[in-house]
Order: structure tokens, then C-alpha cells, then sequence
């Protein structure tokens, strides 16, 4: 089992929620707005999931260049564990599990400063031949 550092994304701004939204047409105000976010019973302004689905999307492809060989991704999977708030910083890692000569699965995790599990996810790679 090979380790993969945890690797800081940064702290999550108002200026990045902002640009995320136009970006993705995700423009729920709950991601935008502090007073719709609290009357829609959040603590406050919470990060896009998809936002942090695409940090451990590249912390994933990241750790594959490490590897010999070429690889093709067949599944990716995350869970929402909680929410991710603004000026938390998030950092991801985990670890990359061989099944067999082919077949690779990575686990990864989103957590806060605090260590705080606020996504998990399992990317599943198999190797490319000929």
C-alpha cells in the first residue's frame, strides 16, 4: 500500500465560492450568501460538494503519475461525509491499493484543518496492455 500525503487546496474563500459557482452554474446562494445559508437552517455559506469532489479528483490523478505504466480510470465514487465551510482549509490524501497486477484502487479523503472527514472517495484504475 503505497501513502498519499495529505496536500493543502487552500483555504476556502467567498472570492473562490464565487468563481466556482459561474464556473459550474451552481449559483444556489446557499454557496454565495450568508443570510440564505442561515435562513435555509445552514451554520453559514458552505462550499460546493463538486468543488471538493474536483480537489480529490486532481490529488487522484496526481498520485497516478508516481506510477509505472499507463492507466485508465473505470469508477470513481465519493461520499459527502459533512459540510465544508468557508475559511476552512482542505487538504487531501490517502493511499493507493494494488488488487493484483492490473487493477488499482485509490481511497481518498477531503478533511478540514481540524482533520475532519468531509469527503471520502474510491477511484478504481486498471492498467492499459498492448
Amino acid at each position: 500500500m503505497n501513502e498519499i500525503p495529505f496536500e493543502s487546496f487552500g483555504k476556502i474563500d467567498q472570492e473562490l465560492l464565487k468563481r466556482f459557482s459561474v464556473a459550474s452554474g451552481d449559483l444556489n446562494e446557499i454557496h454565495l450568501n450568508e443570510d440564505t445559508a442561515k435562513k435555509m437552517g445552514l451554520p453559514g455559506v458552505i462550499a460546493h460538494g463538486m468543488l471538493i469532489a474536483g480537489y480529490i479528483s486532481s490529488r487522484a490523478q496526481s498520485a497516478m503519475r508516481g506510477l509505472e505504466g499507463n492507466y485508465r480510470l473505470v469508477d470513481l465514487s465519493f461520499r459527502f461525509k459533512a459540510m465544508t465551510f468557508l475559511g476552512e482549509e482542505v487538504l487531501v490524501g490517502g493511499n493507493i491499493q494494488e488488487s493484483d497486477g492490473k487493477n488499482l484502487k485509490i481511497h481518498l479523503q477531503a478533511v478540514n484543518g481540524n482533520q475532519e472527514v468531509k469527503t471520502e472517495a474510491v477511484a478504481q484504475y486498471t492498467k492499459i496492455t498492448g
